[in-house]
């Protein structure tokens, strides 16, 4: 066997200092370079932290890693959620929501399509790697990361191929759709729902992120209070995702009762932007905790999984 990496690499402040540096030059690369356009900065953190794991510089395994997944991961995935107020959402998307809801249909009945043809090429796990490429596709990095979660996938070389072939797959997508003409009035009902949508945050304070790390761990906190009360404690995330939900809906409900406006009226402004850098360090794990380039050769059925699912959506979508 080969020596993994340097001891001081384990554990403490080093490791975490080159997790946090993936997480950094993949968000840096995504937002100040050219290669942004077709790889996401998940991707580049995961491929970061996989590089520096496949040259013996940082472990495969590690107590850090296990921190991440337990506790960061969890926590930004409540933060996400802080900043949407899903009544806000439903009275202001109008054309954009009926959108998602019938492209988040498509996605479903594509997956099943998929694993219906190829699911068996996927292994024994297939069935979860289908459901967080489901929820990749439907809610994008996070959704991805609280399903594989949620199912018991670990950090390996599954989660990396699966993360490479889904990005993969997406550029070929998106060079696609690129070409297909958009229509002048529904290009401006989309702009205009977005800015409605934009025009909601707020400008961040430490007041409003120490706000939202303590809704993020309340939610948390219920969440796997909750899981463990019916029994069921591999739902923590689902049960978190509601209670975030409703803090945020009902804390919105109530700044709007007292007649608070401006930031008074976001008391959670910045937790997208926080939760967007924690979610980075989940994503250079599961590059670690690949431990080798090889574990991209496996993308090949999955490549091919998820242009079946992206195919059969964009087929239903047409009608």
């Amino acid at each position: 066997m080969h020596q993994r990496s340097l001891s001081s690499c384990h554990v403490g402040w080093l490791l975490w200092t080159l997790l946090a540096l993936c997480a950094a030059g993949g968000q840096l690369i995504e937002r100040q370079t050219p290669v942004g356009r077709y790889v996401s900065a998940p991707l580049l953190s995961l491929l970061l932290a996989l590089l520096l794991s496949a040259t013996n510089v940082i472990p495969i395994t590690s107590a850090v890693y296990d921190i991440i997944w337990t506790y960061i991961m969890p926590l930004a995935a409540a933060l996400y959620l802080l900043e949407s107020d899903l009544r806000e959402v439903v009275s202001t998307a109008g054309a954009t929501l009926v959108a998602f809801i019938m492209a988040m249909a498509g996605t479903v009945v594509g997956t099943a399509v998929a694993w219906w043809l190829l699911g068996p090429q996927l292994g024994d796990g297939g069935w979860k790697v289908a459901a967080a490429l489901c929820a990749s596709y439907v809610g994008g990095s996070v959704n991805f990361a609280a399903v594989s979660q949620a199912l018991g996938m670990t950090p390996g070389p599954l989660l990396a191929a699966c993360m490479a072939a889904d990005n993969i797959a997406m550029a070929a997508y998106i060079a696609v759709i690129s070409t297909i003409p958009v229509r002048k009035e529904a290009k401006a009902g989309v702009v205009e729902a977005s800015a409605q949508l934009a025009g909601t945050g707020g400008t961040p304070s430490s007041e409003t992120i120490a706000c939202a790390l303590a809704a993020a761990a309340l939610a948390c906190a219920l969440g796997q209070w909750g899981a463990a009360a019916l029994g069921y404690p591999e739902c923590g995330l689902a049960i978190m995702a509601v209670v975030s939900s409703l803090i945020a809906s009902g804390t919105a409900a109530l700044t709007k009762w007292t007649g608070k406006a401006g930031p008074a009226a976001k008391p959670f402004a910045g937790a997208e932007a926080l939760a967007g850098s924690l979610m980075l360090l989940f994503f250079a794990t599961i590059g670690a905790g690949a431990g080798s380039l090889q574990a991209l050769a496996g993308t090949g059925w999955l490549i091919a999984f998820i242009g079946v699912q992206l195919l059969v959506h964009m087929w239903l979508r047409a009608f």
